[in-house]
């Protein structure tokens, strides 16, 4: 395998990195990685079960060429050690993945990792917003040999930012000399989807990663070999359902919405040393606040690409439950975990058994259990994580947000004030709870006198 690099140049001049923008102290780079790859196939008498326990063996090899986002700190006195190795997600046919928002504060690394074909290519019709649709000059030489390989493209990608990595002396070092002392292993939603797969049939052979921290996770895996599966649309991705395979050495958090819940259901499993299962009751898999409507729509408009391309339908009632400041406080408790202190417990989301199994909903519709956030302890409105009636997987899974009526809300609150005082204790509580970080406070509290305004005297 040979890095080259930092890649400049092209027709637009910069990287394709919706959501990646500057950082204080930190260095934004590219680079290409060519090499073979080598996808796998269940051993023989192996099947895809849903214990997890897939043995792999190696299948074919073939040559590729993909690049890595690194962003990393410029001084080595602000390294904590620790590279977050995200696989980069190709659901809109374009890539996302951005670092987390506490990446300066926490010292980390991230590398985003251009693991999947539709990343380079795109889909059919929507070939302009993959990266050698959108800049040919710069991304013109990559080359997938398919997502077969993605497996081990992505192991490759996190050896030339490991602690043991090898730098040829006419190579690159995508690190710069940055002494990394262990790789977490990130991914959402689709890319979930196919880690997944990789904890269980390829971690065993690897042994690369010190964690895995995975999000929006339906609690299925990726087919290894699809070299004799017919063509199927590009969201329709050959998979199973599966657990996590239950005699890893590292560390595993899944942290979902109430989107992913009923999906996971039948593969559940319990907390364990290596396990964590946080559902968010009231999110969905696609949740945005007004302010990250505008941003994303900001970023996706920067790149040169329609805001509306692949996004899910943004109905005026879509779910308002961001799960992203519960994902940031799990994040922590993950890196602690990978220094021997492993996250709280919380309860799952509440499920009444049935053909098919569903939801349990409290009088005011919103889910039982699972982590509560104060727009859960604390209504304004009715908050679910799917649209069940929608045929569209984006607009279902963007759920929705039904305000209540002025009768409920005079029920629930005795005004302006009684409404404040309680969101606050259920700030408290969940900062307490740890799913939560404090630095939260201001802006849920901001939140809620405006919506407050807007509803309550």
């Amino acid at each position: 395998m040979r890095v080259t690099g930092p890649l400049t140049g092209g027709v637009r001049g910069h990287p394709f990195a919706p959501g990646c923008g500057t950082l204080p102290g930190y260095v934004f780079e590219e680079f290409l990685l060519d090499g073979e790859a080598t996808a796998y196939r269940p051993a023989d008498g192996t099947t895809y079960d849903d214990s997890g326990h897939w043995d792999a063996v190696p299948n074919r090899s073939a040559l590729y060429r993909t690049r890595i986002l690194v962003v990393r700190p410029a001084d080595a006195d602000g390294f904590s050690g620790t590279v977050l190795v995200n696989w980069q997600n190709v659901t809109r046919g374009f890539e996302t993945g951005a670092p987390p928002p506490d990446l300066v504060a926490l010292g980390l690394a991230w590398v985003g990792v251009s693991a999947q074909r539709a990343g380079h290519a795109g889909f059919p019709g929507a070939e302009a917003c993959a990266l050698k649709g959108w800049d040919p000059e710069r991304y013109g030489t990559l080359d997938h040999p398919g997502d077969d390989f993605s497996f081990d493209v992505f192991t490759q990608a996190a050896r030339v930012a490991s602690p043991d990595r090898i730098i040829p002396s006419d190579g690159v070092d995508p690190m710069a000399g940055l002494l990394v002392t262990r790789l977490l292993a990130t991914g959402t939603s689709q890319s979930a989807l196919r880690l997944r797969s990789y904890i269980d049939a390829v971690h065993p052979l690897a042994h690369l990663f010190d964690g895995y921290f995975l999000t929006l996770d339906i609690g299925s895996g990726a087919d290894l070999d699809t070299s004799d599966v017919p063509p199927h649309a590009p969201l329709t991705i050959p998979s199973q359902p599966v657990r996590i395979r239950n005699d890893l050495e590292v560390p595993v958090m899944v942290v979902n919405s109430e989107s992913e819940t009923l999906r996971l259901h039948a593969m559940r499993q319990p907390d364990s040393d290596r396990f964590r299962l946080w559902e968010i009751a009231g999110s969905a898999h696609i949740s945005w606040s007004a302010a990250e409507m505008l941003e994303i729509d900001r970023q996706l408009d920067a790149m040169g690409i329609d805001p509306a391309s692949g996004m899910a339908h943004r109905n005026a009632d879509t779910n308002v439950v961001s799960h992203a400041p519960v994902v940031r406080a799990a994040l922590r408790h993950m890196l602690r975990w990978l220094d021997g202190h492993p996250p709280p417990h919380h309860p799952l989301i509440e499920i009444e058994p049935g053909e098919p199994p569903s939801i349990q909903r409290d009088e005011h519709g919103n889910a039982r259990g699972g982590v509560r956030l104060p727009d859960m302890d604390v209504p304004l409105a009715q908050h679910c994580g799917l649209r069940p009636n929608e045929s569209d997987i984006l607009a279902r899974i963007s759920g929705s947000s039904v305000p209540f009526s002025e009768g409920e809300l005079q029920a629930l609150y005795s005004g302006r004030s009684d409404y404040l005082s309680r969101h606050g204790q259920a700030v408290d509580a969940a900062v307490t709870a740890g799913v939560l970080v404090d630095e939260e406070r201001s802006a849920m509290m901001a939140g809620a006198q405006a919506a407050a305004a807007r509803v309550l005297r």
